[in-house]
């Protein structure tokens, strides 16, 4: 059974062996099913989350009679590979909505005709692109931020919507079901598992507490002088030959691993004050122009200007 609100579905028990939901039809009844495939949905998110939950929403085949809307407005990054499953080396660089979207209606092309992928942040000023709220039935949070959670939660509450809340945090992770009128609401009361670290996606993108930036700094304390030292002497001791194979075993890591372990070896060989100086100079410039200059970084950018209106010439984008 399945208990929606205050109503309780349950099943007959057959299914049909012709269709792709016939154990679905055997759980919840097909009147439930029915239901569930032309309402309306909402999905925030195409990260780790959201690549979870379009899996299932494909094999259920929900809102494939009504419309599954979905939105992120990130692109895909090498790094998201490893935990977020629907996307290959090919779609690095493109939008996380539209690669996520064409990989599911590949699960299920049932898909097809209801799914509604937009590349939109979620917030104040894009309120017009997101006016279909009497139709939505249900929203489903796989955000990576407290602000876009609070904001999404108290637009659910304003137009009595059902909201699923989700986070992960390294291997811990929470979800919970926010009804209004009947459970309490998300900002009321944060479910178990907030506020006991800081996700790796939000750090490196969109800092927006002081916490935050001390984090990513020891961070990339760590990257540049811990893990490139220790990598040089496990290929110094280890010798080239030991050193490449363990690099072929383990691919990215490996290859990252290798950079880094030939970049601490011209250091090493020319460690000067000059070579110091310059190391420093290329890692701010690589950190504070090149990459604000890149196109996933726009956005970043244009937010914490609006944010944090001080003048920064030195940071001039030429």
């Amino acid at each position: 059974f399945c208990i929606k609100c205050t109503r309780v579905y349950i099943g007959d028990g057959k299914a049909d062996a012709s269709s792709r939901y016939g154990h679905y039809c055997s759980l919840f009844g097909p009147a439930f099913v029915k239901q569930a495939h032309e309402a309306k949905y909402f999905l925030v998110g195409c990260g780790a989350l959201g690549c979870e939950f379009l899996k299932n929403i494909a094999m259920i085949g929900l809102g494939k009679d009504g419309r599954i809307t979905i939105t992120d407005d990130d692109v895909i990054e090498l790094s998201n590979l490893s935990r977020q499953f629907l996307f290959r080396r090919e779609h690095v660089g493109k939008l996380k909505s539209e690669s996520a979207a064409a990989v599911v209606c590949k699960m299920n092309p049932d898909l097809l005709k209801g799914m509604d992928t937009r590349n939109k942040r979620v917030e104040p000023k894009t309120e017009s692109v997101f006016n279909s709220k009497d139709e939505l039935k249900f929203v489903i949070n796989a955000l990576d931020n407290l602000h876009a959670r609070v904001y999404m939660d108290s637009k659910c509450i304003l137009h009595g919507k059902p909201l699923f809340e989700s986070g992960t945090l390294g291997t811990q992770a929470n979800s919970s079901v926010h009804i209004p009128h009947k459970t309490p609401s998300y900002a009321q009361g944060a479910p178990p598992g907030e506020g006991q670290g800081i996700a790796m996606c939000t750090m490196t993108n969109f800092p927006y507490e002081p916490l935050h930036c001390i984090e990513w700094s020891r961070t990339m304390f760590r990257q540049m002088f811990e893990d490139g030292p220790a990598a040089y002497e496990d290929m110094r001791k280890a010798g080239i030959e030991k050193f490449l194979e363990k690099v072929d075993s383990s691919e990215n890591e490996g290859l990252e691993k290798l950079k880094s372990a030939l970049k601490w070896a011209r250091l090493a060989k020319a460690a000067t004050l000059e070579t110091c100086v310059q190391l420093a100079m290329d890692m701010f410039i690589e950190e504070y122009r090149d990459k604000i200059k890149v196109g996933s970084y726009d956005r970043i950018w244009h937010t914490l200007a609006v944010l944090y209106p001080l003048p920064l010439p030195c940071l001039t984008l030429t």
